[in-house]
């Protein structure tokens, strides 16, 4: 059996090249125009994952799914813009309180325990307790992490303030 020496000419295999390329970079345009890769590199992470796919178009809010948006007021801290991840435990209508012994719940279940960043934030515990209700289009984030600076510290989120629902990968 003789294998065939034949060569492509390479004007075809140019085009042949030209056209995957064009696929691939439209399919690159696509996804990037929806997804973004969200990366946590703190030392002490708040959340069970370091990577997250990040679905702009996916506005549906559910309770316990991970959320990415925008912070604002943060400074110096964060800038404002800056995107975070969080898990969003209050929902609007809810009941949200912090108790004397700093206590977090969202309608009577307890989601957090602690301040422990009141004096990094030059603040006393004192400052952050208190209770609210949610209203129509603000959301209530939480961390997993006793060390998180989530809505215990920042309150809650506008509803225009969340960028697309986060999925952790790795």
């Amino acid at each position: 059996m003789q294998r065939s020496l034949y060569k492509e000419p390479w004007i075809r295999f140019s085009v042949k090249v030209i056209a995957l390329l064009t696929v691939l970079v439209a399919a690159g345009f696509a996804f990037a125009s929806r997804y973004r890769i969200g990366w946590d590199n703190q030392k002490e992470t708040c959340l069970p994952y370091h990577l997250f796919l990040i679905d702009l178009k996916d506005q549906r809010i559910k309770r316990g799914a991970f959320y990415a948006f925008s912070v604002r007021g943060l400074a110096p801290i964060y800038q404002d813009g800056t995107t975070m991840i969080k898990q969003i435990v209050g929902l609007p209508s809810d009941r949200i309180r912090i108790d004397a012994f700093n206590q977090i719940t969202v309608n009577t279940k307890i989601v957090g325990q602690g301040l422990p960043l009141a004096p990094r934030l030059s603040a006393q515990a004192a400052y952050f307790q208190g209770h609210m209700i949610l209203q129509s289009d603000q959301y209530w984030l939480m961390g997993w992490h006793p060390q998180s600076l989530d809505s215990r510290y920042f309150g809650a989120i506008q509803a225009d303030q969340i960028r697309g629902r986060a999925y952790g990968l790795l």
